[in-house]
């Protein structure tokens, strides 16, 4: 029997072109997506970001369309694209991160590419530029460092290497950078607050940040005041370094996702085991918690909304959520304006169609799916 090949499907606010679909509409309910001239290559992972989108083949080479301003699509230029157009990047990459107005990729010799807005692309040390739009070039060298994974936020960045040390960089607003103020730093910078933990994950949200160590545990910093840190409720002020967020005994982490919204923030983490924990604001469900009740600290969702299926991938988007299974089941949960969620019957409800638990994406009937998600829309990769 022949494998069935990994497909694209996008969903959501479409204005910018941002889904692929060659229309700049919005879609409330996933539309596959073909990669034209790509045919015999397969699709690897998906990046949402905000209003754009890009892809990562099996052989390295990758593919965006939306949004252009500020170069985040890799282009040279920051015209806009409405069907996913090839990057042209000086060396094949493993994976990517769409940011907000920025993207990064690691690639095959460790080093780490990036482009977009300056601000959050940063420069290699002693470097110095002007321009906002920076074209796809290397801000680490494998010489200097072996980056095994890249995580883009609001005009910020931070990578891992697989040596277990992080750098950050780009604006500190709130702390995020975590390295004690909330100065921009230009270049990449090795976060001492985290030298004693080898981080194997991370995630960079709007306002803040989450590291996952090798051994399971979460920390975090950045914007304390809707209790996206997990700090708990007497703990709402801004964190200028990570700090230790609290589980169940016995609970390891392997995976967190930071919410990319200015308001409302929340996170997702993903234990071994395949449950879902959530925890920050509750505005629209999108913690999935069956109310729009804030947590403070870490809550799990109940693995019934999961059809308890196992949960290998989570993403908190700006006001919902998404996850995919083992099972190849898309779940989503939050807001459903402007189709985010996925759902037929959001259309026609701008404003009030919500889920407060996560609700099974009907259109797919797959064995393998691979999630990601933005403020405003979202995409999977089923198979």
């Amino acid at each position: 029997m022949t494998a069935v090949k990994p497909q694209l499907f996008t969903w959501g606010l479409g204005k910018s072109g941002q889904l692929g679909t060659g229309k700049e509409q919005t879609e409330h309910t996933p539309q596959f997506i073909k990669l034209r001239n790509k045919a015999s290559s397969t699709l690897k992972q998906v990046s949402c970001g905000a209003l754009f989108t890009a892809v990562i083949m099996q052989d390295g080479d990758v593919f965006a369309t939306g949004c252009g301003k500020y170069g985040r699509l890799g282009t040279g230029n920051e015209e806009d694209h409405v069907t996913f157009v090839p990057v042209n990047l000086p060396e094949k990459v493993t994976q990517i991160s769409c940011g907000v107005w920025h993207a990064a990729a690691v690639t095959t010799s460790y080093g780490l590419l990036v482009w977009g807005h300056r601000k959050g692309c940063g420069t290699k040390s002693g470097q110095q530029s002007s321009s906002v739009l920076t074209p796809p070039s290397l801000v680490i060298s494998p010489e200097e460092h072996k980056v095994v994974g890249v995580a883009c936020g609001n005009n910020f960045t931070l990578a891992w290497t697989d040596e277990g040390r992080v750098l950050s960089w780009g604006s500190g607003h709130h702390g995020v950078l975590g390295h004690g103020s909330t100065d921009d730093i230009p270049s990449p910078k090795v976060e001492a607050a985290l030298k004693d933990e080898k981080i194997v994950a991370a995630s960079a949200g709007f306002f803040h940040s989450a590291f996952v160590t090798e051994d399971g545990k979460v920390f975090t910093c950045g914007k304390g005041s809707d209790g996206a840190l997990g700090l708990g409720k007497n703990s709402l002020s801004d964190a200028l370094t990570p700090k230790l967020v609290s589980f169940s005994e016995n609970t390891q982490i392997a995976s967190v996702s930071c919410s990319v919204g200015e308001h409302h923030g929340h996170t997702l983490a993903l234990p071994t085991d395949g449950k879902v924990y959530s925890w920050g604001d509750g505005y629209k469900g999108k913690l999935g918690l069956d109310s729009q009740d804030s947590s403070y600290t870490p809550s799990l969702i109940s693995p019934s909304h999961f059809n308890n299926e196992q949960v290998t991938v989570v993403c908190a988007g700006g006001i919902h959520s998404t996850a995919s299974t083992a099972e190849g089941s898309v779940f989503t949960w939050g807001c459903g304006s402007d189709g985010r969620c996925g759902h037929p019957e959001g259309q026609g409800h701008r404003y009030l169609f919500r889920s407060d638990v996560p609700k099974k994406v009907e259109a797919f009937k797959s064995k393998f799916a691979m999630v990601s998600c933005t403020y405003y829309h979202s995409a999977a990769i089923v198979g």
